[in-house]
């Protein structure tokens, strides 16, 4: 018997292995058989990942993932953006056109405010108004509609005017048309709609079900603002005033509780300063005018 054999018989030996269980011992393991399981290992991940410990692979993998990230942050961005209404407003005293991406434009009176989509052609011909604007609408295949204070205007192709101010007593929204025919009908109320002949108006305020039958109007005199003349045909004074404030980027501070219920018809065809139109005023309706740090104050 040799030594190894002699080694592993030692009665020593024996008892231990006895009381650990019968445990196999860890075989001895060449380098070469190394070499190969580590072979075996790499043939069974793949290439590419038997090169992710590589450093160069690693700088690669970074890389490509910081594209990624880039890549999707830009286009969240760009959906962000294009999703977003675009909202023009125009400041007291000013004027403003709008051309819109289906070649319509809309002229704003001082004060209003306009918003659409950025993919208006792609999302339907939809606008909205709080404010005066004159809409010159390009045909198109789909309608083109305008939501003013619960209102909808809704159009194929044609010339009208809205004047819809949420700064209004009433909250009224009046539609004139120059051309073309119109179907005007509270937005929740889409059945209740009237249809617009050119030179007629139409109007609705909050609490009704339709909205008026439709009256001959002078659009020479509706688009007034238009050539920088005011008119006012029977119109509530706090309205007088407000278009006053709007024109003349001013403030007006009515001590005059009559205002609510009182009308004014006017004619400025070359209006003068805000100082001039209110005299006018103040001495009809027999009020007194003292000027303040930002504009008038009207008191009896």
């Amino acid at each position: 018997m040799n030594q190894k054999n002699q080694h592993i018989s030692d009665p020593d030996l024996n008892e231990i292995w006895e009381k650990t269980g019968h445990l196999e011992r860890d075989p001895v393991v060449t380098p070469e058989e190394t070499e190969r399981a580590l072979g075996r290992v790499n043939r069974q991940i793949g290439p590419d990942q038997g090169r992710a410990n590589d450093p160069s692979s690693r700088e690669a993998i970074w890389l490509k993932a910081r594209y990624l990230v880039a890549a999707i942050a830009l286009i969240a961005f760009a959906a962000a953006w294009l999703f977003t209404p675009k909202t023009v407003t125009v400041p007291y005293g000013e004027f403003s056109t709008v051309h819109l991406p289906d070649g319509s434009t809309v002229q704003l009176n001082s004060g209003s405010t306009l918003t659409h989509h950025r993919i208006f052609t792609f999302s339907g011909r939809e606008v909205s108004l709080n404010g005066e604007g004159y809409f010159e609408v390009q045909p198109g295949n789909s309608p083109f509609r305008v939501e003013a204070n619960g209102t909808t205007t809704e159009v194929l192709g044609t010339n009208f005017n809205i004047r819809s101010w949420s700064s209004d007593p009433d909250r009224k929204t009046v539609i004139s048309v120059s051309s073309g025919l119109i179907e005007f009908f509270p937005s929740s109320l889409s059945d209740n709609r009237v249809q617009l002949k050119p030179g007629t108006a139409s109007s609705w305020a909050p609490g009704l079900e339709s909205p008026a039958d439709p009256d001959p109007v002078s659009i020479n005199d509706i688009t007034g603002w238009l050539d920088n003349r005011m008119v006012f045909r029977d119109q509530p004074l706090q309205v007088v005033f407000n278009e006053i404030e709007r024109r003349y980027n001013i403030e007006i501070d009515v001590e005059v509780e009559s205002v609510v219920s009182e009308t004014i018809t006017a004619f400025y065809n070359e209006p003068r300063t805000a100082e001039a139109i209110l005299e006018d005023i103040g001495m009809v309706k027999g009020y007194r005018l003292s000027e303040t740090s930002t504009g008038f104050r009207i008191f009896k």
